[in-house]
């Protein structure tokens, strides 16, 4: 592998724009099926929707089997006069490589697309299977399609930024909308109205107990779940007493809780304040992604830290990633799942995001390296 290939597949994948919504993965599937194709290693794309679509391919022959896989889509660039150049356009400064999706996760696509590759000319002793998938920022429609296919392996790698240390856990995500009623008059005459923003204070106030007590459960690689308020709108003009607030708040929940006993715990918690307050709030809690966890006794788990080990990287035990992935449909599906990929989590989603050079090599051969140890 001259350090020339798989930066050359990044550039190409960072100028698809696959910026979900809407996601428009297709454009960079084909990038990776024309590099697979140039390799000799045939994939297949699964258009599903117009525009939305997967990339498949597998190579070796045997019984055990091992999926590489990371997402096309990308969040949008924002403002893109923010950015020191085209957020679309891979620009090379130092040793770090700046683009929309080079650390999240266009970096580990590429990587794992010139692993795959360079084990195919290996004649691994099992099968390595690849896949791109669309849709990991907003619904993870790509990986559950995986999931009804049946694309799955003994172990699944899972390409997230992870500074390429070997994670097996995450926090689940809930989204909680509180609505507070009030009564609009004009602000001359507050008496002729209800004032739903005092009451909004109240809510917070009352939430604190339920908040609390989420911090008190914790995960040993991820720490403690949270409950916490994000958003609060309420009126339209200054001169106008509005008629409800809204308020919303952001749950993270961890293993080995599931979003579903939360979500009751926040309905049944706000039902009863409802009672104490004397005033109805309106509760919607969406689940936006589940927690998940692989036991750190299984052989991927090992098969990837002897591999990072192998490549110089000084982790002896599993770490959490902190954010939420695709893992979740995998383990949900019953395979054992690591998060493993060049980039910073905290360079996701960022003006400027970028990748060092030297870390993306570095994965194709941490990739390789984690297929032949768990083959073996």
């Amino acid at each position: 592998m001259g350090e020339a290939e798989v930066v050359a597949l990044l550039r190409d994948l960072v100028a698809s724009k696959t910026v979900n919504p809407p996601g428009d993965e297709l454009e960079g599937a084909q990038v990776l099926q024309e590099y697979r194709e140039g390799k000799g290693v045939p994939a297949e794309i699964d258009e599903f929707a117009p525009g939305r679509a997967n990339l498949e391919a597998e190579v070796g022959d045997g019984d055990r089997v091992l999926l590489l896989t990371s997402h096309l889509d990308v969040v949008s660039p924002g403002r893109e006069d923010l950015w020191r150049g085209d957020p679309f356009r891979l620009r090379k400064e130092g040793n770090r490589l700046y683009g929309r999706g080079t650390s999240d996760a266009k970096g580990s696509l590429a990587a794992m697309a010139v692993a795959v590759a360079e084990l195919a000319q290996e004649c691994p002793s099992g099968r390595v299977r690849f896949a791109a998938v669309a849709g990991e920022e907003v619904d993870g429609l790509g990986s559950r399609r995986l999931v009804q296919q049946r694309f799955l392996g003994d172990g699944v790698v899972v390409g997230e930024p992870t500074g390429l240390r070997v994670m097996t856990a995450h926090k689940g995500r809930l989204r909680v909308t509180l609505e507070i009623p009030g009564r609009a008059a004009h602000a001359s005459q507050p008496q002729e109205g209800i004032n739903p923003i005092p009451r909004a204070a109240e809510v917070i106030s009352g939430m604190e107990p339920l908040c609390r007590a989420f911090s008190e459960r914790s995960h040993p690689l991820l720490g403690p779940e949270s409950l916490v308020f994000t958003v609060v709108r309420a009126g339209e003009k200054a001169n106008m007493i509005p008629d409800s607030c809204l308020l919303q708040m952001d749950a993270r929940v961890v293993p080995p809780w599931t979003v579903e006993e939360a979500a009751g715990e926040i309905e049944t918690f706000v039902q009863k304040l409802s009672d104490v307050l004397g005033f109805s709030i309106s509760v919607r809690v969406e689940p936006l992604g589940r927690p998940a966890n692989t036991p750190p006794e299984e052989p991927l788990v090992r098969a990837a830290l002897e591999a990072v080990q192998a490549c110089g990287i000084p982790q002896k035990a599993p770490e959490g990633f902190r954010a939420c992935c695709d893992m979740q449909h995998f383990r949900g599906a019953g395979a054992p799942t690591v998060v493993l990929g060049p980039g910073e989590l905290s360079r996701a989603h960022t003006t400027d995001e970028s990748v060092t050079e030297d870390e993306l090599i570095l994965a194709v051969r941490v990739y390789k390296e984690l297929a032949r140890r768990f083959m073996c």
